[in-house]
């Protein structure tokens, strides 16, 4: 049972101009409708005004029985909010981790791009060996994808040339002595003397 009703300053503004009658049974349906539901027939210029009152008495009314339902569905709304809270957590930091792992993807991928034929080619050169040694490197690995004998995907091209047999130092030529050149014994040929040949011939 309702103890109490909302009367507004303009249902008493409106209903001061009328007679006395008429403000009078206008009142007690206010009061019949609002604290106990029911519905008071009115007839003539009392009909007229309290049609007009009417409608905000039950919106009242209705807005009274909402309040005083249990609030199990206000109750279910914070509990499914704490829920979702609890949720976003983790969510938050699953979403962390798949940036950051999209981002390492991203690294890796990076560093797993293979060097183009010229970048090899100069490394080379810059660690003393040739380009043409480079170049060997370079289409020996793109042959194989870019993995090494084992299968295993060359992750630091650098590294693995230079730990392997690749990466050869130029080398210098030889410095030698000059040698003279000596022809065998049994080819030498004396040069003549004329004092020997005159001996023999002298008789």
């Amino acid at each position: 049972m309702r103890t109490y009703c909302v009367f507004y300053r303009s249902f008493y503004e409106a209903l001061s101009e009328l007679p006395e009658k008429n403000q009078l049974e206008i009142y007690r349906a206010i009061f019949e409708l609002s604290l106990n539901e029911n519905r008071i027939e009115l007839t003539g210029l009392s009909k007229t005004i309290f049609t007009l009152i009417e409608p905000q008495v039950l919106a009242n009314l209705q807005r009274f029985k909402n309040g005083s339902k249990p609030k199990e569905k206000r109750n279910g709304s914070e509990t499914e909010a704490k829920k979702k809270q609890k949720l976003s957590e983790p969510e938050a930091n699953k979403n962390k981790n798949k940036n950051e792992n999209k981002k390492d993807n991203e690294n890796k991928k990076k560093n797993l791009e293979p060097p183009t034929l010229e970048e090899v080619k100069q490394w080379f050169t810059e660690q003393g060996s040739t380009a043409e040694q480079g170049a060997k490197a370079w289409q020996y690995y793109t042959d194989g994808n870019w993995h090494d004998a084992k299968g295993q995907p060359v992750k630091n091209w650098r590294q693995k040339m230079r730990g392997g047999r690749w990466l050869e130092v130029k080398a210098q030529p030889p410095q030698t002595s000059e040698l003279k050149q000596y022809k065998p014994l049994d080819l030498y040929e004396p040069e003549p003397n004329a004092e020997i040949n005159d001996f023999f011939t002298a008789e």
